[in-house]
This record gives structure tokens, C-alpha cells and sequence, in this order.
């Protein structure tokens, strides 16, 4: 899977979606997602797969379960496992939704 069709895919939660960041300011509720390493099956002196690692961000003005909920249906439908935690930015009084270490395979 690529990052373009990752983001097809969060764009099926009906929220704004952007790569690392939007262009100007957005309004609650989003998505940003950013592939953070590779992690390679390499042999014979060449990358036989592709291994991208992952993260998605859900920025909501307060936690939003069933949005929550909605991304990780679409991410388990799709079979792209994850680790997920949570922080809220007080000073800008926004909760996040992290989704973290998707891998995304490619040949």
C-alpha cells in the first residue's frame, strides 16, 4: 500500500486528511499522517519488500469515540495493525488520537 492509497483510506472517515501538516489553519476535526522509518526486507544486496512504518493523528476539540472507533474500523478492514495512545494539548485545547507503527508493505 502507498501513502496515497492510505490516505484514500482515512479519507473514508469523512474528516479533512493531510501528509504531516495542512497548508493553512484547519478546523477540528483532522487527520495528519506521516511515515516515520523504514524497516526493509533486505537480501541478496537489495530490498525485496518495502516496509514503511506509519503514524496517524486524530486531532479532535474534545476525545471522540466513535470517530475513534471509525479509524480503527477502517484500518482493521484494511488489515493495517497499530498501537494507538492519546494526549490532549492543553494549551490549545486539543486531544489527539495517535495511531502509531502502521506498516505499510510494498514490493
Amino acid at each position: 500500500m502507498t501513502l496515497t492509497e492510505l490516505a484514500t483510506l482515512l479519507e473514508q472517515s469523512n474528516i479533512p486528511v493531510a501528509y504531516n501538516h495542512f497548508k493553512d489553519a484547519q478546523e477540528l476535526p483532522f487527520i495528519c499522517y506521516i511515515d516515520q522509518a523504514s524497516d526493509n526486507l533486505i537480501a541478496d544486496n537489495k530490498v525485496y519488500h518495502k516496509v514503511v512504518t506509519v503514524d496517524i493523528e486524530l486531532y479532535t476539540e474534545d476525545k471522540d469515540e466513535q470517530l475513534e472507533q471509525t479509524l480503527e474500523t477502517i484500518l482493521n478492514d484494511n488489515g493495517l495493525p497499530y498501537n494507538n495512545g492519546g494526549s490532549f494539548l492543553l494549551n490549545q485545547k486539543i486531544c489527539i488520537k495517535q495511531f502509531t507503527q502502521l506498516n505499510l508493505f510494498r514490493r
